[in-house]
């Protein structure tokens, strides 16, 4: 579930930006007469969409590694985090997110052209320029959504849990320092350094802590 999620923000972002690209492109006269659109429509929504699926994407993934997690290192959970995360498993997966990328590009133009009470041109010529420009265009723009999407899906879920486990560590009075200076055999974990600080101060844990005892 994490890979297709991650796909489908790429894909979504990468065909909007590619067919804003190729879309300016062709009226700037770069391919000819006979390439142009100035509907541009369903760009704004795209993007909308695909920062909603990337919230809900953070928010997960950051709820699934605060209850997996049995460290009280911050730094352990990001490491772990950009592990799960890594830009080579989502290369891995360029064609299917480049198909998913053309995909969406149909489905705007269909939806521009139905906006406009007409139909999407037969053929190929949804792709707003010559087929091989087209493709060549909109996969550079897939390669380059993979690496900076995939990088900032990364930090921002790394942030928002090492936040997280900064914000418990303050709340319970757990030193948020000592564990990541010590080795990882004699590193407490998070649940039981929080257990101990709760059970001396009558405290309620938040329910994940204790959600894996």
């Amino acid at each position: 579930m994490v890979r297709i999620s991650l796909a489908l923000v790429v894909a979504m972002t990468a065909a909007a930006l590619g067919d804003t690209i190729v879309e300016w492109s062709a009226n700037a006269g770069l391919f000819g007469t006979g390439y142009s659109d100035g509907d541009q429509r369903s760009v704004v929504p795209t993007l909308i969409g695909a920062s909603v699926l990337g919230l809900q994407f953070v928010i997960a993934r950051v709820v699934a590694m605060l209850r997996g997690t049995t460290s009280a290192s911050a730094r352990d959970v990001v490491l772990a985090t950009a592990s799960r995360l890594s830009r080579r498993s989502l290369l891995r997966d360029l064609p299917a997110i480049g198909a998913l990328q053309l995909a969406g590009v149909y489905g705007m133009e269909s939806a521009e052209a139905a906006l406009r009470g007409g139909t999407i041109a037969g053929g190929l010529g949804w792709l707003g320029a010559p087929v091989i420009v087209a493709l060549a265009f909109h996969a550079a723009v897939c390669i380059l959504c993979i690496l900076a999407v995939g990088a900032l899906l990364r930090l921002l879920v790394g942030m928002c849990v090492a936040l997280v486990l900064r914000a418990l560590a303050a709340s319970y009075d757990i030193e948020p320092q000592a564990p990541v200076a010590l080795s990882r055999r004699a590193r407490p974990t998070l649940r039981a350094a929080a257990r101990a600080s709760i059970g001396q101060r009558g405290k309620r844990a938040p329910p994940f802590l204790l959600a894996h005892s």
